[in-house]
C-alpha cells in the first residue's frame, strides 16, 4: 500500500492516492403540510420539482389535488410537474486531467476552479506542476492575496455579534491566565475570526394550507413579509479563511 505507487496508478488520484471520493448524501425535507416538514428517509421515494429545489414525501404528495396550484413560497407549481425519485443518490467527486503531466486527480484535491476552467479548451495545471514551474524559475514567493472573510464589509448586526464573541474570548483568556498563573500574553489564543452578513433580502412566508383554513376566518393572513439574513463565521487557518459556522435568521415586522 505504497502511497506513491497508488498515485501513479491510472485509477487513483494523482494527489491523494485514493480512487473514488463520495460525499455525504444530501438531506431533503418535505415541503408538504401534513408531515410537518419531516426529513425524507434514505432509500425512500419522494417527489420533486423546481430543479430538485422542492420536495414532497409520498404522504403529502398523495394529498395534493390535481386541479389546485401547489404554492411553495413565491413559487407556484402543479402536481403534474412533480417527478418521482428515490433518495438513494451517491454524489462522487468529479475528476480533472492536468494539461502538463496528463495525470488525473479529484477536482477538490487539485483546487480546480470551474469558473476559470469553464471548458476543455482552457488549460489546467495541477498543484504539483505549478510548484515545479515556480521552482524552475526560482519564484517561490506567495501569490497575490485573495479576498477573504475579513474583506467583507461589516453591517451593524455582524459588527455587534463579532465584538461580543471577541469579548467572550478575551474573558476566557483572562480566566485561563488566572487559573494557570501565567501572563495573559502567554495564553494560547484562537486564530482570528470574522463574522459577516453575506445575504440580506426580503422574502415572503406562505402560511401552511391546513393552518390557513383553520384560522383564516379569524383574520389570520395567508402570508407574511420577512427579511432573511445569512451570517457566517470565518476563521483564519494556515492563511486560509475557513467557514466554521453559518446561520439563517428571519426578521418579522410588527404586523406579523
Amino acid at each position: 500500500n505504497d502511497p506513491e505507487a497508488q498515485r501513479v496508478a491510472s485509477d487513483r488520484c494523482a494527489l491523494c492516492g485514493f480512487s473514488q471520493l463520495t460525499w455525504e448524501p444530501p438531506i431533503y425535507y418535505c415541503n408538504g403540510s401534513s408531515c410537518g416538514m419531516s426529513r425524507i428517509r434514505r432509500n425512500s421515494h419522494f417527489f420533486t420539482a423546481g430543479s430538485n429545489q422542492f420536495h414532497w414525501c409520498a404522504q403529502c404528495y398523495g394529498e395534493l389535488r390535481d386541479n389546485e396550484p401547489v404554492r411553495v413560497g413565491e413559487h407556484v407549481l402543479s402536481k403534474r410537474d412533480l417527478v418521482r425519485k428515490k433518495n438513494d443518490e451517491v454524489q462522487e467527486e468529479p475528476w480533472v486531467e492536468c494539461t502538463d503531466c496528463s495525470r488525473w486527480a479529484h477536482q477538490a484535491c487539485s483546487l480546480f476552479n470551474a469558473r476559470r476552467n469553464f471548458n476543455e479548451d482552457v488549460p489546467f495545471s495541477c498543484p504539483d506542476c505549478i510548484l515545479a514551474k515556480r521552482r524552475s524559475i526560482g519564484n517561490m514567493a506567495p501569490t497575490a492575496r485573495k479576498l477573504g472573510g475579513k474583506d467583507i464589509p461589516h453591517t451593524s448586526m455582524s459588527k455587534f455579534i463579532e465584538e461580543k464573541v471577541l469579548q467572550k474570548l478575551m474573558k476566557c483568556y483572562s480566566e485561563t491566565a488566572k487559573a494557570e498563573g501565567i501572563q495573559l500574553l502567554n495564553v494560547v489564543k484562537a486564530n482570528p475570526i470574522h463574522i459577516k452578513v453575506v445575504s440580506n433580502q426580503e422574502v415572503t412566508h406562505v402560511v401552511k394550507q391546513n393552518f390557513a383554513k383553520r384560522f383564516g376566518q379569524k383574520g389570520y393572513p395567508t402570508e407574511f413579509q420577512a427579511r432573511s439574513k445569512c451570517l457566517l463565521l470565518f476563521q483564519e487557518l494556515d492563511g486560509v479563511d475557513v467557514l466554521l459556522f453559518g446561520m439563517y435568521v428571519y426578521e418579522y415586522g410588527h404586523n406579523c
